[in-house]
């Protein structure tokens, strides 16, 4: 029989003990799985067969076996963001959150399965909505460095940087952040061991655009402003407040980083290097676990940020192009009258 691949590497008691939680679906041609907008609490492997997946009545892509799709329901309470449904007889093996939860409590070695996974398809979605981002001029750069020019306006506008480590409260900050607020306190406090505490000037660069990343942070005190480079100009996309984690895209997909993180006043934040997050990400138990879910919930954040953006733009183009069309329509018009006048 198969199986999903989150099931490669487990044991035959592993196997026999995760199999008991997922139901098997069996969809015919046709058949809705998950509808847009409706809040899914379940996760479901395509083992056999294909499925449409559709974003505002368009495909938008295809998945077969080995496929993972609706996994956010494992770990949060929001919309589906497209639909799917099956192009030919398709096999699906369905966990809900429920199950899932009850492996987690026991430790079970398939959770870290589960959440490398939705690791790894929320980063590649990330990537693809950048991509689209770029390709509509947005101003998202393509993680090439930023010419001198950059950063000597970024110093006229925020100052000259500097930084010095200091002694900081790694474990309140990260409880107080939304990412940790239902974690176990011990397994935080192994993650805060982690982290060193840094004490920025304004105009520090945090994140570098077009750099290797090597580092994740969470703010603590202070403000960091998001900013991209165009054309030499900085441009600002986000302003981050205390509570927020960043830099851990270029971590997760081994990269460079996309956009710059400047310190915009004097901020405190708290770093997690790349041994500190290899260490966390490939941790099989409790605090791996933890961590896993917390990074999940940023990237979910940011997902749902840039999907907000574009939808934003692509709405604005639409009624432009509406507006433009309707003075067409106008301009025809009088034309029509001023022939049929003549």
């Amino acid at each position: 029989m198969g199986r999903p691949r989150i099931f490669d590497g487990l044991n035959d008691i592993d196997v026999a003990t995760a199999e008991r939680r997922f139901t098997v679906r069996k969809v015919a041609a046709g058949e809705e799985v998950i509808r847009e907008g409706e809040v899914g609490r379940a996760m479901a492997c395509v083992v056999s067969g294909e499925l449409v997946i559709q974003a505002d009545g368009a495909e938008v892509g295809r998945v077969s076996a080995g496929a993972v799709l609706g996994e956010m329901g494992l770990f949060e309470d929001s919309p589906r963001t497209a639909s799917a449904s099956a192009a030919v007889p398709t096999e699906l093996w369905v966990l809900e959150r429920s199950g899932y939860e009850e492996l987690r409590d026991t430790l079970h070695p398939i959770c870290m399965n589960i959440e490398i996974a939705t690791l790894e398809a929320q980063v590649h979605r990330l990537d693809e909505t950048g991509r689209k981002v770029a390709s509509l001029g947005l101003g998202v750069p393509t993680a090439v460095a930023p010419p001198s020019g950059f950063f000597a306006a970024v110093a006229r506008l925020f100052g000259a940087g500097g930084t010095r480590e200091v002694r900081g409260d790694a474990m309140g900050a990260l409880m107080k952040s939304p990412l940790f607020g239902d974690a176990p306190e011990p397994a935080v406090q192994m993650i805060a061991d982690l982290f060193d505490a840094v004490q920025c000037e304004a105009g520090e660069f945090l994140c570098t655009e077009g750099e290797q990343g090597d580092s994740m942070f969470v703010l603590e005190k202070g403000e960091v402003d998001v900013v991209v480079n165009m054309e030499g100009t900085p441009h600002q996309v986000d302003s981050l407040e205390p509570g927020s984690a960043f830099g851990m895209v270029s971590l997760a997909r081994g990269g460079k980083r996309m956009a710059s993180c400047v310190a915009r006043s004097g901020a405190l934040v708290h770093r997690l290097g790349r041994d500190g997050w290899d260490a966390l990400v490939n941790e099989p138990y409790m605090v791996g676990s933890t961590f896993r879910r917390a990074v999940i919930r940023a990237f979910s954040d940011q997902l749902r940020y840039s999907n907000q953006q574009l939808a934003k733009w692509e709405k604005r183009v639409g009624e432009d192009y509406g507006l433009a069309i309707d003075r067409a329509r106008r301009a025809l018009s009088s034309h029509d009258r001023k022939l049929k006048e003549g």
